[in-house]
């Protein structure tokens, strides 16, 4: 209540309405400032956590339009004048304040959280017009507890974990803390996998191995449980064999086979087979055959062992060179590839002979092509035929070109039979053979022409 004096002169009257006008201004622009205009909202109103945990909240300003606000703070008490949390001894080091800009939010981060900063309020405070300040309720109250035990996880069955088993992990809480949900995930990286007490994997795979966590959610925080590990274990399988020669191999060469699988455990032994054998040729992740024979062809297998079980490989087929052939066959199939070169070295060379001589035969002078043959044969016999033959050699048809045809050649054989001796005539002495003529014609130009005369009682030819 404001007090108004009055006094008897009017001077004195008008001092005292003054005041009391500038009274009732203050009062209702205070009322103004401070009704209902003005708002603090506060997320969350209620927080608890676990002792060593961050804690966030945030507060929202709501003001009249007239009023300017330079500043948000956030303090532990309300008062006239409360304290800026940042400048608290046992606050500066741990709080982290932020105003969002161009906003009337602010935020509040504790980290980490103490006992001693459990069953409290913090509150939102502001400045106005120059160094007014206005704190608004109901303000963020927090409890801090101490944290429950990391919770433990079981695995089920017990021992080792083979392929295609079920498996179930069991995630439990010792705390008096009531549990509102339990989470479960894989790491590396990090992979959600659902919710429940227990998670089961329905015949778990070689790739379910990691690591896994369990978190078990309260009202004041989250508690991750510690990691297990598991491990499945499988006996090898994708069990192959490779060579590094092709398996068509001559004799003498070498070759090494290599058998590869996988397993949990690694595979502990290798062992190769040959088909239809019952002892082992060879041990060890390699296989080696040197100076190889025939009877090492044949089908070849490797088995890959380790404790839970084995596994053969697919058989492969080594195929020697020369197998199932006698020594003599083989040296005479060596020597085939030789045989056949010279044969077709030979074909060659006689078709070359070949067009060489009729290009040769081709290239002769025409008149060389044209040959003539005549021979007579005298015989001593006395008959009635005639004393004189005549032979006329003519070639047929007309010359032509060279290497148009071959060359003709025309022979003709004149036989003389003698008369008897009463019938020669008187200038033709005795025992002389008689005359013999021939001639040769030829239709273009003049062509060789041979004639001999063989008389048949050894004498001397004319």
């Amino acid at each position: 209540m404001i007090p108004l004096f009055f006094k008897d002169s009017g001077k004195g009257l008008r001092m005292t309405s003054c005041v009391a006008s500038l009274a009732l201004v203050i009062l209702f622009t205070t009322q103004d400032v401070f009704g209902e205009h003005w708002k603090v909202a506060y997320k969350p109103e209620s927080a608890c956590v676990f002792v060593g945990s961050p804690v966030n909240m945030s507060c929202s300003f709501t003001h009249p339009s007239s009023v300017t606000i330079k500043q948000i703070y956030w303090t532990k008490e309300k008062y006239q004048d409360p304290p800026d949390l940042t400048g608290d001894p046992n606050y500066r080091d741990r709080v982290i304040v932020h105003r969002q800009q161009g906003t009337k939010i602010c935020n509040l981060q504790i980290k980490p959280v103490n006992m001693l900063d459990s069953d409290s309020r913090y509150y939102c405070s502001s400045i106005f017009n120059e160094s007014q300040k206005w704190t608004g309720d109901p303000g963020v109250h927090l409890q801090v507890k101490e944290a429950p035990e990391k919770p433990p996880v079981s695995i089920s069955p017990r021992g080792d974990i083979l392929e295609g088993i079920d498996v179930t992990l069991t995630c439990s809480s010792r705390s008096d803390l009531q549990v509102w949900s339990y989470s479960w995930f894989k790491r590396n990286p990090v992979q959600f996998l659902g919710t429940g007490h227990t998670y089961t994997f329905k015949q778990i795979r070689p790739e379910d191995s990691g690591e896994y966590t369990c978190k078990s959610s309260y009202e004041c925080g989250d508690r991750y449980s510690t990691m297990v590990y598991l491990h499945v274990f499988y006996p090898p399988k994708n069990t192959t064999m490779l060579a590094d020669q092709p398996f068509v191999i001559a004799k003498g060469n070498r070759m090494t086979l290599t058998c590869s699988s996988v397993a949990n455990p690694p595979v502990e032994s290798y062992t190769w087979f040959k088909m239809d054998e019952s002892t082992p040729v060879g041990s060890g992740q390699q296989y080696s055959i040197t100076n190889i024979r025939s009877e090492d062809g044949g089908q070849y297998y490797c088995v890959a062992r380790n404790k839970y079980g084995a596994e053969n490989s697919t058989a492969v087929s080594i195929t020697v060179e020369g197998m199932g052939a006698s020594p003599g066959l083989r040296d005479r199939s060596s020597a085939l590839p030789a045989v056949v070169a010279v044969f077709i070295c030979g074909h060659v060379a006689l078709v070359c002979v070949v067009v060489w001589v009729r290009i040769m035969k081709r290239r002769q002078k025409p008149e060389d092509q044209d040959l003539q043959y005549s021979s007579v044969n005298v015989q001593n016999r006395r008959g009635a035929e005639d004393d004189g033959h005549y032979s006329t050699v003519q070639p047929h048809g007309s010359r032509q070109t060279a290497g148009a045809q071959g060359d003709d050649v025309q022979y003709a054989s004149v036989q003389f039979k003698k008369a008897m001796a009463a019938d020669r005539t008187p200038v033709q002495p005795e025992g002389e053979p008689s005359p013999i003529y021939s001639c040769v014609q030829g239709s273009q130009d003049p062509s060789v022409v041979y004639s001999g005369v063989q008389p048949s009682n050894g004498g001397t030819p004319h």
